[in-house]
């Protein structure tokens, strides 16, 4: 459902919107340029240094090679299928895929008798079966099972996990009988360190009032928070090293740029959810099931916008419009946005115009053919420009902006003007009393815990992941309610606000 709300031009709506207005810039400013001042990312301390059940845990899942790579029929396995989770899943149930059915390897199922085979007596019998391919009645195992070379550390350590997989014992990173801990990359020095400061609080905040109630089944929330570094770079290195870290379950509430291929690599083999994060992609990304963020894509809020203009503009417009010309500031910047927007069917045509300074902005809105329709993707003081620029041009026009890049005008003026926010209208009104970073942090730990306890007891990263997915309609405060399901990564939906123009600015149209 759509949300649509005026605004009026003085007053309190007036201050809040400048208080919102540098807010939004900077949510721009991460999704472009990156975070925080100065590296200080977590380093990896090493899987193979784990205990035995931690280093089985990476050796089943893939997150620790085998020194000797399995082989079957004597062909070595492709690097994707040797990870024993590859075929019977992160939890080792018993399953079918593709027509064959794939036995638990759940030590607690093993020992027991089934239709097809006797009980495994002993781990020795268990070996047996990985590195001879016999069974426990001494017949060959069916030929999808593959050979393995264990050394005296990986057989050790692989039957330590296979004793405790699928059970509460299971050692998942971050989280034991006690407690969950959840990390989130900031920028806690330099320009930025007070709103990684203020995240950081809301974020303790908010988990001192689920600890409060008991915490999630028992277990009290904790924070691992680590400096973001000074670029898009140092950000993704610092988020790589906690997740390499195994110190903490998920990456909660980061204020991160889109994340390169170095952190999804690391997110994927180590089976970390990067949830809730902050800030604003550019454009969406590809559907990462590990990746979720609370504010939509900027591709996606222009696309809305287009798309509300048609119904929102007044027909006199709409009627003259076959195009929106779409107004920025920067080529690099714009690209991929443009590339990203370019990919979406059903949206108006949107004809791209650089607009680099006031004098671009205001000849290309004055030219003749410039249409009665206009996306403005410019800085608060260029959209100013062009706002002024169409209420001297005769005839009914309506403008387009985006909060998060133009802010809000404290007035309409002479044209209509339809703006789109990254959230709810609720957020923008709260933000006088509740400022924006802490808010937004403070919702993103709010699903996040709603999401732990949806996932049960016996938690892991793909029963968290797929309760998360359930919080469409989920409010972490009244009137707040997130978008959260399978098929739509961010939380909050775009809404808007319609300027009406004055009466004064519709004279008869252009001829």
């Amino acid at each position: 459902m759509k949300r649509l709300a005026s605004i009026q031009p003085h007053g309190r709506h007036a201050f809040r919107a400048c208080r919102v207005q540098a807010a939004l810039g900077a949510l721009l400013l991460v999704g472009l340029n990156g975070v925080g001042p100065s590296a200080n990312a977590q380093t990896s301390t090493g899987v193979d240094s784990l205990a035995p059940v931690a280093m089985g845990r990476a050796l089943y899942r893939g997150e620790l090679p085998w020194r000797q790579p399995p082989t079957l029929h004597g062909v070595t396995l492709a690097a994707g299928a040797q990870a024993c989770a590859a075929c019977h899943g992160a939890q080792g149930q018993a399953r079918t895929e593709a027509g064959v059915a794939i036995p638990s390897v759940q030590w607690q199922r093993l020992s027991q008798a089934t239709d097809v085979r006797p009980a495994y007596a002993d781990t020795a019998q268990l070996l047996r079966a990985l590195e001879e391919g016999r069974a426990s009645d001494g017949r060959p195992l069916s030929a999808p099972m593959p050979r393995f070379a264990f050394t005296e550390d990986e057989r050790r350590a692989l039957i330590a996990y296979l004793q405790v997989l699928g059970t509460d014992a299971d050692p998942v990173p971050g989280v034991d009988a006690k407690r969950i801990v959840l990390g989130s990359v900031l920028p806690l020095s330099g320009p930025q360190a007070a709103t990684g400061e203020r995240i950081r609080q809301a974020l303790l905040q908010r988990m001192a009032q689920v600890n409060a109630a008991g915490g999630v089944f028992g277990r009290q929330l904790e924070l691992v928070a680590v400096d973001a570094g000074p670029d898009p770079a140092s950000a993704s290195e610092a988020a790589v090293g906690l997740v390499h870290s195994h110190r903490v379950f998920a990456l909660v509430a980061s204020l991160l740029p889109e994340p390169d291929a170095k952190l999804l690599a690391a997110l994927a083999r180590h089976d970390t959810a990067m949830v809730a994060t902050l800030g604003v992609p550019v454009s969406t990304p590809a559907r990462e099931p590990l990746v979720t963020w609370l504010l939509p894509s900027l591709a996606t809020q222009v696309a809305a916008l287009a798309s509300e203009m048609a119904h929102a503009c007044p027909s006199a417009t709409r009627q003259r419009t076959e195009r929106i010309r779409v107004y920025y500031q920067s080529e690099s910047a714009a690209r991929s946005l443009r590339a990203a927007l370019d990919a979406r069917a059903g949206l108006p045509h949107l004809d791209w115009q650089a607009a680099p300074d006031a004098v671009a902005v205001r000849r290309k809105l004055q030219d003749p053919d410039a249409g009665t329709q206009a996306i403005a993707l410019l800085p608060a003081s260029l959209a100013d420009v062009a706002r002024q620029a169409m209420s001297e041009v005769e005839g009914v026009h309506c403008l387009g902006t985006l909060a998060a890049i133009s802010g809000e005008a404290s007035a309409a003026g002479r044209t209509h003007e339809l703006v789109a926010l990254p959230m709810p209208p609720v957020v923008r009104e709260s933000a006088a009393d509740a400022p924006l970073w802490p808010l937004l942090a403070d919702s993103a730990l709010a699903a996040v815990a709603e999401a732990l306890a949806r996932a049960g007891r016996q938690l892991d990263t793909a029963r968290f992941v797929a309760a998360l997915d359930t919080l469409h309609g989920f409010a972490p405060r009244p009137g707040l309610a997130l978008g959260f399901s399978a098929r739509q990564r961010h939380g909050f939906d775009v809404s808007y606000l319609w300027k009406e123009g004055s009466d004064e600015a519709r004279p008869s149209p252009r001829r």
